[in-house]
């Protein structure tokens, strides 16, 4: 997130974006290929089983977590997969800035993971995961609202890269079923 998206944004203004997506599955595969020759095999009884997961979705609280990363995850790539274009129209934002911005957002994110843990720790879930979604949803509406201003376009990024990562401290320790 932090390298990548910029990247692929600027070699996409570069080489087009198609061009990006298959240097990009040609390098997934690659990846792989190495993965599969270099890293021992596992043992056949290592994986889990589908009736492990069925269990664990019964637990008491999983599935408000689950509709909850659903739901979040899917908001974020949403906007994520367009903001390239949004921050160019909305924002007059170059292929550069693009860049730029998206390396912000990615830096800014890994900020907020470090925020996310600490606040967990000492505010707890609810106030951690309330805050992030609320972030969230003030960055998202700021970004369709505010005047189309270069500089507030790396302000609201700035927002929604630190408030982003807060909802998934609170969840790991409900996770431990897994």
């Amino acid at each position: 997130m932090v390298l990548g998206a910029p990247l692929a944004s600027a070699v996409g203004a570069v080489i087009g974006w198609r061009w990006t997506l298959a240097v990009l599955a040609a390098l997934v595969l690659a990846s792989m290929t190495a993965l599969m020759s270099l890293l021992p095999p596992l043992p056949t009884d290592a994986g889990a089983r589908m009736r492990d997961f069925a269990t664990a979705l019964r637990t008491p609280g999983a599935q408000p977590i689950l509709w909850t990363t659903l739901l979040v995850l899917t908001a974020q790539y949403v906007v994520y997969g367009v903001s390239g274009a949004y921050l160019a129209q909305r924002f007059g934002a170059s292929d550069g800035t693009v860049s730029v911005i998206l390396l912000l957002f990615g830096v800014v994110a890994l900020c907020g993971n470090t925020f996310g843990a600490r606040a967990y720790g000492r505010f707890g879930g609810d106030c951690t995961l309330a805050v992030g979604l609320a972030g969230i949803a003030l960055a998202f509406t700021a970004a369709a609202l505010l005047p189309a201003e270069p500089a507030l376009g790396f302000a609201v990024f700035a927002v929604w890269g630190l408030v982003s990562p807060l909802f998934i401290a609170p969840q790991q320790p409900l996770c431990d079923w897994w």
